[in-house]
């Protein structure tokens, strides 16, 4: 079976968009097909990136590792989005750590074949607003970060984490790691959250009731 007929969620995908069917068809179908039954590292910060990253199921954790050794996750790549082009196009260093989570289905595209795509005019176009829209997200949880309280940025991360998905199946610590945070302050957080009906936690799960309120939260100070 051809990647495009199996993944044909793929077909529409802000990378392709606007391409003509026979245009997707080729880039999906030469792709190679990777699945992680285990969290696996695909990209490691500081190393070439030897293509591109398409996400067909799953997640891709994308992390920052800095000079102390500390790392801090920056970002969760769904289906259809992308990881690595940037680098492979330009020929730098990879500037995070990309982990493929487990169960996550890949489309891995080599370099070679980016750049023939990058000869077709509305390949280019989507290519470079990908990345405007890294940029983007980038600055709006840099404002996050600086700007909001704890438990308005610990909202923010938990509707950014359930935008997919109602279930976030990630510990309290693991949740601390991301918003830069002690895990009894998310733990608090959390108990303020379910008491008002909002989320529902379990062992290692964290299931959104009302992402609408969760999203309030994160615009308004409630400690």
């Amino acid at each position: 079976m051809k990647n495009a007929t199996r993944y044909p969620q793929l077909m529409k995908c802000r990378l392709l968009h606007g391409l003509t069917d026979a245009a997707k068809n080729d880039f999906l179908d030469r792709s190679i097909i990777r699945v992680y039954d285990r969290d696996q590292q695909v990209l490691t910060q500081g190393d070439h990136s030897p293509g591109l990253f398409l996400v067909a199921h799953g997640l891709i954790e994308v992390g920052y590792l800095t000079d102390t050794g500390q790392q801090s996750i920056i970002h969760h790549a769904g289906p259809g989005e992308t990881v690595g082009e940037p680098e492979a196009v330009a020929g730098t260093r990879c500037v995070a750590n990309c982990v493929a989570k487990t169960g996550t289905t890949l489309l891995f595209c080599p370099t070679a074949q980016i750049f023939e795509f990058l000869l077709i005019p509305q390949f280019i176009s989507n290519f470079t607003a990908a990345f405007c829209e890294r940029m983007q997200r980038e600055n709006v949880y840099k404002s996050v970060d600086q700007l909001q309280p704890v438990e308005q940025r610990i909202c923010s991360y938990l509707r950014k984490l359930s935008q997919r998905s109602p279930v976030i199946e990630q510990s309290q610590t693991y949740l601390a790691g991301v918003v830069g945070c002690s895990r009894q302050t998310v733990n608090r957080t959390l108990g303020v959250l379910r008491d008002a009906g909002i989320v529902e936690v379990n062992k290692g799960v964290i299931r959104v009731l009302n992402p609408q309120a969760l999203e309030a939260r994160g615009r308004s100070d409630f400690s």
